[in-house]
């Protein structure tokens, strides 16, 4: 009785007394680096909490003071694999970042070199994109910029250039599995394989649906539709855990091009005029997935897709009825409450070229068109060509303002693309978000992720559409808007 007496106390003791230790507190994370010893100014990077497909939503900028070519991150609260952007004079293209890394950059002519805790996995990413550049410099078959993408689809290149790319980046995954954690090689894995899909699918949209439109048979076109559909991307053979799947942006993108895919083969090529029926097709598929996954999937389709969306009300609706995660269901309801309208608009404050500030309150009484573009947009040199009817329409009228807004951070490149004119009309009043770039609030609440994009407001300061007409080099879209503007107007 004693005995086991005894033993109950040092059993309690023992308890006590592991319940009195701490857990080791998280290590940091870390980025530094040396830039050229002679600088001394400041560095910026932007982290992605969370990503949703390639759509990257409340993005967040980061910034260190540079002195004499040192520089310093220390990254707070994360607690999950995130991806990280580094300025685009260094690089261009993402890291993930895991809590805990610790890496020192060394940048230099020849470079980047990645040393300290998890550098390898940093240095897995660089190395593998500096190869694929390298081997389109060479003209092998290899390509994986957009830009490249569009050039080679259209020349009517072999979908192996694609895979040659794909075959590169894994065997550099594989050889550097080892040195990263089971779910930073997973997410990668993700990453390759949802890219070398969604190359294929870029491919078939920009040179064999073009093709197709000019079929005089639709049974045929139907036919080579989903012979491409089965042979290119209806094929998952990606076998990795589905949280690494929710985390990686180009797996989730690769899911909802596909959805995209089988609608226009459902529709016999014709787009969709609402997309409810799409995002409840999209839960009844990944009932069975895990939580984590489905819903991620579900609230990335509700960012990607509301653009084109004429019920976009109805589909955040049911999103929020499906999604229990409060920060999926946060950001499903601020997309619901941007995309309403004839409500109070999310208040601005803009730089004119003068440097005067220039906000919402300024055009009372008047209607409002704010077009967002930036230096390079392809597109949106195409819209302001396509605008001038539009504005020729109202150039008498001094109850409709049209506004240019500038989406970077750089001033002087602003001003002297403005110079050009190749991006805004003279008569439209030109704005820039004084250096906020993506990250200004008004950007930020009309979850501005690619542009152009046109928001009409009218004479209350309520938004009518934040997805007016955007003309597309038809008479029929360019007085659809012009209409719609007179009806502001009245």
């Amino acid at each position: 009785m004693k005995t086991r007496f005894f033993i109950s106390v040092l059993f309690m003791l023992s308890a006590n007394a592991f319940s009195q230790v701490k857990a080791p507190a998280a290590k940091p994370t870390v980025l530094e680096g040396m830039l050229a010893p002679d600088r001394n100014d400041s560095i910026h990077i932007t982290l992605y909490r969370e990503t949703f497909g390639r759509k990257k939503v409340n993005a967040e900028s980061l910034s260190a003071k540079v002195h004499n070519g040192k520089f310093k991150f220390r990254i707070k609260g994360l607690d999950k694999i995130a991806y990280l952007q580094l300025p685009g004079t260094l690089f261009k293209e993402s890291f993930l970042v895991e809590p805990g890394d610790s890496v020192f950059i060394q940048v230099s002519t020849g470079g980047l070199r990645f040393s300290g805790r998890n550098a390898l996995k940093y240095e897995c990413s660089y190395l593998t994109d500096s190869l694929l550049r390298k081997m389109i410099a060479s003209k092998k078959p290899v390509f994986i910029t957009a830009a490249k993408i569009a050039k080679d689809v259209m020349s009517g290149l072999a979908s192996t250039r694609v895979d040659s790319a794909y075959n590169l980046q894994m065997q550099m995954l594989q050889k550097y599995k080892a040195s990263m954690s089971q779910a930073a090689f997973d997410v990668l894995k993700n990453d390759y394989y949802g890219s070398n899909k969604n190359a294929k699918i870029m491919r078939f949209l920009l040179r064999w649906w073009p093709e197709a439109f000019r079929l005089p048979d639709s049974i045929e076109r139907k036919k080579k539709l989903i012979a491409f559909y089965k042979a290119q991307i209806a094929d998952d053979t990606i076998h990795t855990s589905w949280s690494s799947k929710a985390v990686s942006e180009e797996y989730v993108d690769y899911i909802l091009q596909r959805k995209l895919i089988e609608d226009l083969i459902r529709r016999n090529g014709r787009s969709a005029k609402v997309l409810l029926p799409l995002i409840q097709q999209l839960q009844e598929e990944y009932q069975h997935a895990p939580d984590l996954f489905r819903e991620k999937l579900l609230t990335s389709f509700l960012i990607y897709y509301p653009r084109t969306n004429q019920d976009y009300a109805g589909c955040a609706e049911f999103g929020l009825k499906k999604v229990r995660n409060d920060s999926y269901r946060a950001l499903i309801t601020h997309f619901k409450n941007s995309y309403e309208t004839l409500k109070p608009a999310y208040p601005f404050s803009f730089k004119d070229t003068a440097g005067n500030t220039v906000t919402l309150n300024d055009f009372k009484g008047k209607v409002l068109l704010l077009d967002f573009w930036f230096e390079g947009c392809s597109p949106c040199k195409m819209l302001t060509q396509r605008m001038k009817p539009v504005l020729d329409s109202f150039k008498d009228s001094a109850k409709v303002v049209f506004v240019n807004v500038y989406v970077d951070k750089d001033r002087d490149t602003w001003l002297r693309a403005l110079k050009g004119g190749e991006y805004t009309d003279p008569s439209s009043l030109s704005l820039y978000t004084n250096g906020l770039g993506i990250g200004d609030p008004f950007l930020k609440f009309y979850n501005l992720t690619g542009c152009p994009k046109l928001i009409l407001i009218n004479g209350k300061g309520e938004v009518v559409s934040v997805t007016p007409p955007m003309p597309d080099g038809s008479a029929e879209v360019r007085d659809k808007l012009i209409d719609l503007i007179r009806r502001t107007i009245s």
